[in-house]
């Protein structure tokens, strides 16, 4: 029984310990934010945006993010659904970068450049202990 009470002390030591450790280090430096993403200019090549948001198109969310989709220019939607492109015709891409800030999302051109670019507005929203210790173990 002695060592049978060990055993558990020391498995709840050890979740005590993972979960202050999540709660305590901090977040890795965003890749993705609006200042960056405010030096992303018309004509540039993917390479030189992702040199900008700091690597390729991808989740760079440290948690759960909640965008305001309230706001936008219709510059962005009109590129993706010009007749042109939807009779493919003219072949666009498009390309996102998600960060704590919001998502930066850019078109391409058929030569690869920056044709338009829009940044949706996101904010953290709060992570329980659980969600905290499962990002933590990298179960999330």
């Amino acid at each position: 029984m002695n060592r049978h009470r060990i055993l558990v002390l020391g498995a709840l030591a050890a979740i005590s310990i993972a979960g202050y450790l999540c709660w305590r280090i901090p977040s890795p430096p965003l890749a993705v934010s609006r200042s960056r993403f405010d030096s992303v200019a018309i004509g540039m090549k993917q390479d030189e945006v992702e040199r900008i948001l700091g690597g390729p198109p991808g989740d760079y969310r440290t948690g759960d993010v909640e965008l305001d989709l309230s706001h936008g220019t219709p510059n962005f939607d009109n590129a993706m659904f010009a007749p042109e492109v939807l009779l493919h015709e003219v072949r666009v891409r498009h390309e996102w970068w998600e960060g704590d800030e919001g998502t930066a999302w850019v078109c391409f051109d058929e030569q690869g450049r920056v044709m338009t670019k829009e940044f949706t507005v996101g904010q953290r929203v709060s992570s329980s202990f659980l969600d905290r210790v499962c990002r933590f173990l990298g179960l999330r």
